[in-house]
């Protein structure tokens, strides 16, 4: 390779040992009928831990993990050559699986590395012991987190905590209390379940910094022991094309579902590009105890019937004529529903709808499915051209949740809009599509507007205005 392709520096992504939320799904599978979806992730919910435990498989994990790095098995064992870093999750299970590679070095009179606990390096969701949960779980402490990477406190750097240290009542934060009783008997916590919108916020932040520690020259290596859905949107977002600028919402692919104590490569070379190595690779556990492989999310885990609700069950489609009557939690779903899988298409944000959503002319349709809000669509109300035909409705803000695609959420939305339209002495409907889905507006009885100006460029998305005439007290 030439100097413009030459790799820079090497980053080894490693997920924790097998915890014990991890093997909850096969437990709950023995005391729950998994084909009642719902009972099956309300039984996860009540007996999830908000800060796991690795289990007695993943401490045999640990070692096997520990013995790897830092033996010849890697052409540059851990702790060799000075120029590497650990970046840790603050979480107790990436603790414990990255404690034992400590105690080996040190063991081996080898060089440890700095280690960086980062509080933005934390699993989607944060601390928390089911998803409904207002209030904050408190994690470790920096005095428990030390006892178990640097009994003395030496060659560890806290990164990335500001304001969620706290005491255990979780009332008091660090800037009012004396650092040492925070780091004897608060904890760090984020303030409730993380949203999946924060959550791909906060990786963004995370990568950010991430690419400024491998900037530094000193650097040759930064290994990271984090977490399966995390660790995989960072991983999928630093490999897509054209140099990382790959949508972190879409799907990753299926190598980068890791197995528990998997390594994943990613070399960062220096013209600013990313290129992927081993994925998912557990050399450690195929040559020693294959049978110890753990995670990947196999079907018979349990995982998959938590996260493909029963396309069986009714979808239900509910009118909100104010956004005031919407209960909090579920437009923190539409929010989070159009931040993450509409407004990131164009550049858009939330606030740039501010007065639209809470306008008196504007009708909300959510999409619902077994208490899960998965679509979403607005009519917008107008005076129309001042005839005795009254209203205009305008189609904004139509979205479906990926997984739901397909399957006719985004029909029955529009169905229900047309007819609230109709209710409502619409004469007609209009919308301005993206071109690429005009053809299910098409579907749906809508036609280009006419005119010079039928398409047009907006936030780079080529759109076109159309329409569909509506006849009062009909059905759709």
């Amino acid at each position: 390779d030439d100097d413009d392709h030459g790799v820079m520096s090497e980053l080894v992504f490693i997920r924790h040992a097998e915890s014990m939320n991890n093997i909850l799904y096969r437990l709950c599978r023995e005391n729950a009928d998994v084909n009642d979806t719902k009972a099956f992730l309300e039984l996860i919910q009540e007996r999830r831990s908000a800060d796991p435990a690795i289990t007695p498989v993943g401490e045999r994990q640990a070692l096997h993990l520990a013995e790897y790095l830092t033996s010849t098995s890697l052409s540059t064992p851990l702790g060799s050559c000075g120029r590497d870093v650990i970046l840790v999750s603050p979480m107790k299970r990436t603790l414990m699986t990255l404690a034992p590679t400590l105690h080996l070095l040190r063991e081996k009179h080898r060089t440890v590395p700095k280690v960086i606990v980062h509080g933005g390096w934390f699993e989607q969701g944060g601390l928390h012991s089911n998803k409904e949960a207002s209030t904050a779980m408190l994690g470790l402490s920096k005095a428990d987190m030390l006892s178990l990477l640097s009994p003395t406190g030496e060659g560890v750097e806290f990164v990335g905590f500001e304001g969620h240290w706290a005491c255990g009542a979780l009332t008091i934060r660090t800037p009012q209390v004396k650092k040492q009783k925070v780091e004897k008997a608060g904890g760090w916590h984020i303030n409730r379940h993380e949203p999946y919108s924060e959550c791909v916020k906060r990786n963004k932040h995370f990568r950010m910094y991430l690419l400024g520690l491998v900037a530094n020259k000193e650097i040759d290596r930064v290994f990271l022991v984090g977490h399966g859905d995390f660790l995989q949107q960072t991983v999928s977002s630093l490999i897509g094309p054209s140099g990382g600028s790959h949508d972190p919402h879409c799907k990753p692919s299926a190598a980068l579902i890791s197995r528990n104590t998997s390594l994943t490569n990613v070399y960062v070379t220096e013209s600013g590009g990313y290129l992927l190595g081993a994925s998912n690779s557990i050399p450690h556990l195929v040559n020693k105890e294959p049978e110890l492989m753990t995670g990947g999310h196999p079907v018979n885990d349990g995982w998959e019937r938590t996260v493909k609700l029963d396309v069986s069950n009714p979808l239900e489609i509910i009118i909100h004529e104010n956004m005031s009557d919407i209960p909090k939690s579920t437009w923190s779903d539409i929010v989070s529903l159009r931040e993450v899988y509409l407004f990131v298409e164009d550049g858009t944000t939330i606030d740039e709808y501010y007065e639209s959503d809470r306008a008196n002319t504007t009708i909300h349709f959510i999409a619902t499915q077994m208490n899960h809000n998965i679509g979403y669509a607005q009519l917008s109300l107008s005076k129309g051209d001042g005839s005795e035909s009254g209203y205009e409705g305008r189609v904004r803000q139509v979205i479906t949740h990926p997984a739901f695609r397909g399957k006719g959420v985004g029909k029955a939305l529009l169905m229900s809009l047309m007819n609230k339209a109709k209710a409502s002495k619409c004469s007609a409907l209009t919308v301005r599509a993206w071109m690429a889905l005009e053809s299910f507006y098409l579907s749906q009885g809508f036609s280009r507007r006419g005119g010079a100006d039928d398409t047009y460029e907006s936030k780079g998305k080529i759109c076109v205005h159309m329409r569909k005439e509506l006849a009062f007290g009909a059905d759709a």
